[in-house]
């Protein structure tokens, strides 16, 4: 954390650092600061779709739909080969009720996975339209991590509560 506070002391418009020091924030339950850490990363590139997504989460847990649900589009605008946007984002639209859209995006989601030698790690389970057993469905492991390269990052994705996918 103090080498993260330091980075951003010495370059306060260091995107990364900001999105790193609020993943160790959010994983210390200070959730507060990691929304301010990724708020702050996409003041400084608005583009950061990894922030979007993990801002996202957040507005999530909090049962901010309509928050959540807008930084999932804006990442699906940017990068819109990304099925974990998708995945999210229907999430969110189930919580609203909007089981159309949850189904749209649960199906963009599925064509954007099926392809990937990764698509295994992702889902299990997969019955009819139905998404009710996708993703890590058979797992009992808290956490299932895969490694991406996003930009200059090496990032994780791993399952969160309510299951939506962070990304650190």
């Amino acid at each position: 954390m103090k080498d993260y506070d330091k980075a951003i002391e010495m370059k306060p418009d260091y995107g990364d650092a900001c999105f790193n020091r609020g993943n160790l924030f959010w994983d210390m339950g200070e959730y507060e600061k990691a929304m301010e850490d990724f708020s702050r990363a996409l003041e400084i590139d608005i583009e950061d779709t990894d922030a979007c997504n993990n801002r996202g989460i957040i507005f999530f847990e909090r049962e901010e739909y309509d928050k959540a649900i807008g930084d999932f589009r804006k990442a699906i605008e940017l990068k819109p080969d990304i099925g974990i946007f998708y995945y999210n984002r229907a999430k969110a639209f189930h919580q609203r009720g909007e089981s159309q859209r949850e189904d749209e995006d649960i199906k963009k989601f599925k064509i954007i996975v099926e392809d990937s030698p990764l698509s295994v790690l992702l889902y299990s389970d997969i019955a009819g339209d139905s998404h009710q057993s996708v993703l890590l469905s058979s797992s009992t492991a808290d956490d299932i991590r895969i490694p991406l390269m996003r930009g200059s990052r090496y990032a994780e994705i791993t399952k969160r509560p309510g299951g939506l996918l962070r990304i650190l």
